[in-house]
Order: C-alpha cells, then structure tokens, then sequence
C-alpha cells in the first residue's frame, strides 16, 4: 500500500476520518487535533492584537497626550485620525456590508455558509487603530471574527467535511473569549450560547479543547492576571434584595444600550457623506466626549478596575456612564470596526458601582462594598445585552476567585436582567443587528434546511459542450460514451445557444429517418428559465419543479447575461439532503 493510499481520507457516514496506515482517526479524534490547533493560533494571534492595542491605550490614554494631563487639541483629533485611516483602508480592501464581529459569524453560521475569506479579517484589523487612537469599542468581537476566520480556515486547509466548519469556526470564537478573559469556561459557553445558539455534543470537546489552549497560551504570554482585576468581597446575605433590585437596573440599562447604537447608527447612515468618512466624523465626536472625560476612550478596562476599586465618587461615575454611552454610540453608530462587549462591561461597572454607593447610602449597616456591585452589574449587562447568561455566570464568578458564596449575588442579578430582558424578546445587540437585516432566525424555529445556500454553491462550471450543427445521432453516441445527462449547446463564435437534455434527445430520435438529419441547435429550447449564481436553492427547487427539466443553465445577469456554468436537480437535492443532516431539527 502506497503512502497517498494511507494517508488518503476516507467517507464515515457522510463525515471524513483519516487513515495512517493501520491506524484511523474517526471523526472525534481528528476535531479534538484540530479544536487544540484553531486554540494555539487563535491564542497567538490574540497575544498579538492584545499587545498592540496595550502599547496603544499605555501611549496614548494612559500616560501620553490623551491622558488627562495632555494637550485637548490631540485628544480630539486622534480618534478622527483613526476613524479616517480606517475608512480609507476600509474603502480601499473592504466591500461587503458593514456588519463586522460577532453579528457577522453568526449570521454565516446560520445560513451555513462559514468558509469565510480573508478579507473578512480587514474590519478586525482596522479595529486595532479604533481602540489605538482611543475611539470607544472592545477587541472581543473583532478578536472572536478572526477567531472564526482562522477556524473556518484550518478546516478548509485540512479538507474537513462540511459539517465540521460550524465546530471550528465555534471553537475559534470560544479560544478567542477564553484568551482576552482568561476563563476558558466563560469562552466555551459564549460559543455554544451566541454563536451556535445550542448545546451539540459532537461541538462541545473541540469547542473546550480550543478555549483551554488559547487560554493557556494567553497565560504563558501575559501571566494568569486577568483584564478585569477585581478585590475580595464579602457578601452579607440580607442584601440579596439589593441585587435583585441591581439586576432589574441591568436589564433596563441592557435595552438602553441596545436602543441606543440602534439610535445612533440609524442617525450616522442619515448624513450625506461618504461612508467612508463617517468613522472620521465620528472619531471627531468621541473627542469631543474625550476632552472632559478622557477615561471613555479606548477599552477602558484599566479605568474599569479603578471604578471597582472604589476611587471614583458618585457624580464621577454618573458622569462616565452616560459619557461612555455617547462615545459607544458614536464609534459603532459611524461604522467604525470595534466590538461591544467591552463598552458594555465599562457601562456595567459604572453603573454597579453607582448604585452600591446609593444602596450603602440607604443601608449602610447591610451593603457593603460598591466596587462588588460593578462586578455584579458587569454580569448583569453582559446577560443582558448579548443574551449570554451562562458566559455572565462563569466568566465572573472566575473574577470573583471562584468563591462559593459569591454565586448567590451573581445568578440573582443574572436571573433579574435576563428577566426583563424577556419582556422584549431577550434580543440581545447582535441578534437585534441580524433582526434588522431581516436574517435572524430565533433558537428553536424551524426553518428551511436550503436558508442561505445559492445556486453558486453547487452550479458546475465545467459542463460537457457540443457545436449546434452535431446531429441528435452524433451528440446521443458522444453522451453516451461520456456518461452525461445533459451538454451545452454551442455557436462556431463559441457562444452559448442552449441546454440539451438526453429527453430532448430522445424525443428527436422517435423518427429513426430524422435523426442523422436534426442536430443539437434544431433541439434547443429557447424559452427555457435559468438561474442566477445568487439564486436560493428555495427558488431553483421552484423553477425545477414547473419547467421538468434536470438540469439548468446558469447565468450571471451583469453587466450583460455571461454563461457561468449549470446546475443539476441531482446537485440540488444532494444539498437538500446535506442541509437537513447539518441543521438540528426541533
């Protein structure tokens, strides 16, 4: 047996396992190598993107000219600087519809077309120079995109099958959360939760294996502090109403911040400029948010565990909360490339840390320390805003150095924003951007297995052509000889004339005196439909099932009708039964 024999990969039950010589590696064991290869360089490059965007918030909002003690003039115009460099370069690589992040990963899981391609990466590369520059976003949802980019990738690199790609691109995103928090159970539980939207057993090891790989890579690199550094709290359980009153303000706050970049993105593509030039505008504005409160710009999490270090009064944190609304709003709502959990976390602990103080104010032989309420509150937003409240628990309970007694606190405020939340849906921010584009499908609706597939997913680009002057005897031989159920038929310009089926033939050979004499453009039906490479699946079965042809040809309709290709029933309904295989069925 040769070496291209051993190692070739062979079909399991519609699903590629790979045999070694004597030895198979099933479907299990080939995603666990691959869930801890998509976790070692999604680590690496989180290290990376982490690295850069810490030099530039150090530099620039910490200690350089837009710290408090810089000059104003710079901090108004960085954040526009960057929104322009952003918007040329987005201009210039960047062409698909702007819905970056997280929304975008889970609109192609959904529509099970995940074999992303690397430009999908531009947006999340641009949002280096937004946090950078100091424009008001977070690196989860551009780093969980690259995540899913590199994941699909190395499925495609690996030749996977089809229903794997979900896995990958899930563990890409989990190794991704799992390295900016360090809580690999948090990044696992965000991918099955907002990203697959269910629990698959098949997902769950590779999902872990990935989220546990990049978390350690991420350790190695930065050490085992995490971004949200949090004290030691005591929790006194007679303010357990306080918390339930904590989460029910999170879960208002939750829907004031999804209402609000809804806002204030509808206003952005109201303004007659380029698109281009809308992160400028914006970065303009968030400068000006950042001359009084230079604390809003960038990711903010260095001025996060100040908040819970309780070194800011109250009018301070009124005063952020509400500035850092604005300048999320602004940087998100112009088009800027950027996540939202970050700015989320930022409100949240703004937010929890005010209403500590206020409820110590009322009972301040009860309440105790406000910086444990912006914990809390962080949680809440998190479970409130992206519907995510399994992340909440396990991400934050992992900040709360995994003491017992501080789950009590966390699931109340959890449990109370997701419950208001629900009176509106429990839309979460992406799916509310999904919603708008009128591509959500809400967990455990059925829907129609072909959602999201076209045409130019299964067309043959490389169908069998005859000349039209062949006669029926000639090309029914010459099909024949080829195994071909359908050819194209053909000009002496080379230009398409027609789509010949063996029924057409057999049709002309029903006269044996004819059939030396008719040839293949005698045959051609010039009112036969076509197809579009964008064309659903839905709309193909459609225009099968009224013209009884089995096959079609394919035509891209600008600038002029250009032939691309066919497409065949067959191909159709094996994408059909493809799809309802992936598709978990309620």
């Amino acid at each position: 047996m040769n070496a291209e024999a051993d190692a070739e990969a062979v079909e399991v039950r519609g699903v590629h396992s790979v045999k070694l010589g004597r030895v198979v590696l099933g479907r299990s064991t080939v995603l666990l190598v691959l869930g801890a290869l998509v976790g070692l360089v999604v680590g690496a490059v989180t290290v990376a993107y982490r690295h850069v965007v810490h030099w530039g918030n150090s530099f620039l909002l910490e200690k350089g000219p837009l710290a408090m003690e810089g000059s104003w003039y710079l901090r108004l115009l960085f954040p526009a600087a960057g929104g322009l460099l952003v918007g040329l370069l987005l201009r210039r690589y960047y062409s698909q519809p702007h819905v970056y992040g997280i929304p975008s990963v889970i609109r192609a899981v959904q529509r099970n077309r995940v074999l992303f391609p690397w430009t999908m990466l531009y947006p999340s590369l641009g949002s280096v120079v937004i946090l950078s520059s100091g424009g008001s976003a977070g690196p989860e949802g551009p780093i969980a995109e690259i995540g899913s980019v590199f994941g699909a990738k190395i499925g495609r690199l690996f030749r996977v099958h089809r229903r794997m790609y979900r896995t990958l691109v899930a563990a890409g995103v989990a190794a991704g959360i799992s390295a900016i928090f360090s809580a690999p159970i948090g990044g696992v539980l965000f991918a099955l939760e907002v990203i697959l939207l269910e629990f698959e057993l098949v997902s769950f090891a590779p999902v872990v294996i990935a989220s546990v790989v990049a978390s350690l890579f991420c350790q190695a690199a930065f050490g085992q502090e995490p971004a949200i550094r949090a004290g030691q709290f005591q929790i006194n359980h007679w303010e357990i109403p306080y918390f339930v009153l904590l989460g029910l303000a999170m879960g208002l706050l939750s829907l004031a911040y999804i209402r609000f970049l809804d806002f204030s993105a509808y206003h952005f593509k109201r303004i007659p400029l380029p698109r281009w030039v809308l992160p400028a505008l914006g970065g303009l504005l968030v400068g000006c948010v950042g001359i009084p409160f230079y604390q809003v710009m960038g990711e903010g999490y260095g001025f996060i565990n100040t908040a819970l270090a309780g070194r800011y009064p109250a009018t301070i944190l009124l005063a952020l909360l509400v500035a850092k609304f604005l300048a999320t709003g602004i940087t998100l709502g112009s088009g800027a490339p950027g996540g939202s959990f970050a700015p989320a976390l930022f409100v949240g602990a703004m937010g929890g840390c005010l209403l500590g103080r206020v409820f110590h104010a009322m009972s301040p032989g009860v309440v105790g320390e406000a910086g444990m309420y912006g914990l809390m509150g962080m949680a809440g937003m998190i479970a409130g805003a992206f519907n995510a409240p399994m992340t909440a628990i396990m991400i934050f309970y992992r900040e709360t150095h995994g003491e017992y007694h501080m789950l009590l606190p966390l699931m109340t405020t959890v449990a109370f924003s997701i419950a208001v939340m629900s009176r509106w849906g429990n839309v979460s921010l992406y799916t509310n951007t999904l919603r708008k584009l009128g591509e959500w499908i809400p967990p455990g609706q059925e829907r129609d297995p072909l959602y999201g597939l076209v045409v130019g997913d299964i067309l043959s680009p490389r169908a069998e052509v005859m000349p039209a002057h062949v006669t029926v005897a000639q090309a029914m031989a010459r099909m024949n000889e080829l195994d071909a159920a359908s050819v194209v038929v053909e000009d002496d310009k080379h230009q398409y004339v027609g789509l010949v089926n063996l029924d057409d033939l057999r049709l002309a050979l029903a006269d044996p005196m004819m059939e030396n004499l008719i040839t293949l453009g005698d045959v051609v039906d010039p009112t036969l439909p076509w197809l579009e490479p964008n064309s659903s699946l839905s709309d193909a079965i459609r225009v099968f099932a009224s013209s009884r042809r089995e096959a079609l040809p394919v035509f891209e309709d600008s600038p002029v009708r250009n032939f691309v290709g066919i497409v065949s029933r067959g191909a159709v309904i094996d994408a059909y039964r493809d799809s309802r295989i992936e598709t978990p069925q309620s």
